[in-house]
């Protein structure tokens, strides 16, 4: 992390920022507007509780960084068992036996699926999918996969973040399948946990990233813990296929 970070300067002037958000005051979730698109800022931003997005429209197109006031996290220290953490209903539990995870066996699969399932507000364009596919290239992006047990490389659901320190930023889920991406959610808090991660953070909050468990944080209180989890240094993460049977998945959700 400390090589990608070294000589980031990448924020806009605050007069740029301000000046945009006066002519849009309801964006009270972005500090700031302008910069570059590129692994080197990306990363420094999440250092810094931010997130890329576009904003705007065609040829006045440009990148907002988001912080918001209220979004989700779940912290992973300590506990014992997902299922302590997060909500596995019985019917998730039982449609896992079908499904196969695997781990940054297909990132850019997952971020095509993520944006391809999307029919409405999808910031994952091909800009994006170039620049994150370099932080997975460079160890800082993940992707966690769910195939079916019974076609085995039929990708049906998964998610994709960002991994600074000990902090996981969830950035899309998708699903072609029920249950694919909440699964691939319950995989991601077992061995995020294992390999040492203290925090997920879920970026805005939904009322769906709740059901699974996710708990409501202020903006100040999950910058106030930023710095801290910046100094942890999980485990690499697995690469390949970690879960294959439902014995695999019962053993994450009741230890």
């Amino acid at each position: 992390m400390t090589s990608m970070l070294e000589g980031v300067d990448y924020l806009p002037s605050l007069d740029e920022t301000a000046l945009y958000l006066r002519e849009n005051p309801k964006m009270d979730d972005l500090l700031y507007v302008g910069g570059s698109l590129n692994p080197r800022a990306v990363i420094g931003g999440y250092a810094k509780g931010l997130f890329p997005m576009f904003i705007g429209r065609d040829e006045d197109e440009t990148i907002g960084w988001f912080s918001p006031q209220q979004r989700v996290g779940l912290d992973l220290t300590p506990f014992h068992g997902v299922s302590s953490k997060i909500r596995v209903h019985r019917s998730l539990e039982h449609s896992m036996r079908r499904f196969i995870l695997r781990v940054n066996t297909n990132f850019r699969a997952v971020l095509e699926a993520c944006a391809s399932s999307r029919e409405v507000g999808n910031w994952i364009e091909s800009r994006f999918i170039e620049v994150y596919c370099e932080l997975h290239d460079a160890g800082l992006a993940h992707s966690f996969e769910i195939y079916l047990a019974q076609e085995p490389d039929r990708l049906v659901g998964g998610l994709f973040g960002v991994s600074v320190g000990g902090l996981f930023s969830g950035e899309s889920m998708f699903h072609f399948v029920s249950d694919a991406s909440k699964a691939a959610f319950v995989g991601s808090v077992a061995i995020l946990h294992q390999a040492g991660y203290h925090w997920i953070d879920g970026q805005w909050l939904t009322e769906h990233l709740l059901s699974l468990g996710m708990q409501e944080t202020r903006r100040k209180d999950y910058l106030a813990k930023l710095p801290s989890l910046l100094e942890v240094q999980p485990t690499p993460l697995p690469t390949g296929e970690v879960i294959r049977s439902h014995a695999d998945w019962l053993e994450i959700v009741t230890h």
